[in-house]
């Protein structure tokens, strides 16, 4: 693994580790269950930003609001975990549409490779996962003020010219509550059965 990758992954679980640790100070009522990565017994505000979704629309803070909203961050020339992750979230949802647990459930991936992924790109490959896959950019600027504090790093890996490179990145689902709140992070490996039961015992607890 790259020294790039190892730091990517190092900061990550430092960031999250602060996040839970904040979170739990801001004074959480009930034990978090135990899932495959972190719950939030105080869910930590996600900060105001715009993006562009595939469609060309706004996507602000607001957006996220009266629905369950798994977040992936990536890009779309990921060559592995990216479309791994996708086709498990999507594997997941079919699983809890088997379940009819899914109707109040949204899929946005968000890329943090705006110089090569513009909405045109984002609408042919998100919608490729799931017709509830959403895909949207912004800015460096407007990226780097959503990420940092949710505890998302990523950064661009020179290549052999300006076209051609990799972007190492956490590999998180982050899981927003109906609220608009960062209320859980199911870490990698990702796989769509435990994702789907974890889902719902994090959905039991918010609601509990």
């Amino acid at each position: 693994m790259k020294l790039n990758s190892i730091l990517i992954i190092l900061i990550g679980i430092v960031a999250l580790a602060v996040g839970i640790l904040a979170g739990t100070r801001l004074g959480g009522t009930k034990p978090a269950p135990a899932i495959k990565g972190a719950v939030y017994e105080a869910p930590l505000p996600v900060p105001s930003f715009e993006l562009i979704d595939h469609h060309g629309q706004p996507f602000t803070q607001n957006r996220l609001n009266g629905k369950w909203t798994f977040i992936y961050f990536g890009y779309t020339f990921c060559p592995d975990v990216c479309p791994t992750t996708l086709q498990s979230l999507g594997a997941m949802q079919k699983t809890l549409a088997a379940q009819g647990a899914d109707r109040d459930t949204e899929y946005l991936f968000i890329s943090v490779d705006p110089e090569r992924d513009d909405t045109e790109r984002l609408a042919q490959y998100a919608p490729f996962f799931g017709e509830r896959f959403l895909g949207a950019t912004g800015s460096p600027e407007a990226l780097l003020s959503l990420t940092r504090p949710l505890g998302v790093i990523y950064a661009k890996v020179p290549g052999e010219d300006s076209e051609n490179y990799l972007v190492d990145h956490s590999s998180s689902v982050l899981l927003i509550n109906p609220e608009g709140q960062l209320q859980a992070v199911l870490t990698a490996p990702h796989v769509a059965d435990r994702m789907a039961e974890d889902f719902l015992i994090v959905r039991e607890y918010h609601d509990g």
